[in-house]
């Protein structure tokens, strides 16, 4: 980054190191491995390889989290490893408030990603404070009926999140688990 900067990298200096997040958010989840999960057109000569983030591992200082562009994972390894860095500027969006809740309190609108979110796993019930009942489990075929199941029953358009979707609102600095808010 301090490289970049001094050299005015495109005329720059403001880059920074990205966040896992926003790191994730390059990965086209739709390229079979061995090619990087990347689009080549617009991010060319971009390898396969892990890429350091700027997000530390809340649990553990030595340790910071990487993406990995062969396969997707978003892990964290020690600082010492040699690792891809790919800079970032510019300011990411954030909203005063994350999330707001419905009326009765069942979903959750992201105010960043404008997803509405059944608040709840399958299986439980919001009462006011806290989500209550018996977690369900499904096979992935059953999670898409599931989906479909529930968008007829309550005409709306539920549907399964795909993994960008699903990472967004998944929150890696949170200590102890789960790292969702």
């Amino acid at each position: 980054v301090q490289q970049g900067n001094a050299q005015g990298l495109c005329g720059a200096t403001d880059w920074r190191l990205p966040k896992a997040h926003e790191l994730q958010s390059l990965l086209n989840n739709s390229v079979a491995y061995p090619t990087p999960m990347i689009d080549s057109v617009f991010l060319p000569n971009s390898l396969g390889t892990q890429y350091w983030s700027s997000s530390p591992n809340t649990d553990n200082a030595d340790y910071a989290w990487f993406v990995n562009f062969s396969d997707g994972r978003v892990s964290n390894s020690d600082r010492f490893r040699q690792y891809a860095v790919r800079l970032v500027r510019g300011t990411p969006y954030v909203p005063a408030t994350r999330f707001t809740a419905s009326s009765d309190g069942q979903e959750v609108t992201d105010n960043k990603t404008r997803l509405i979110w059944r608040r709840c796993s399958e299986g439980l019930t919001w009462n006011g404070a806290t989500c209550t009942g018996t977690l369900q489990f499904y096979n992935y075929e059953s999670a898409l009926t599931r989906a479909v199941t529930e968008a007829s029953a309550s005409s709306k358009a539920w549907r399964l999140p795909n993994i960008k979707e699903l990472a967004s609102i998944s929150d890696i600095a949170r200590n102890p688990d789960p790292a969702i808010d």
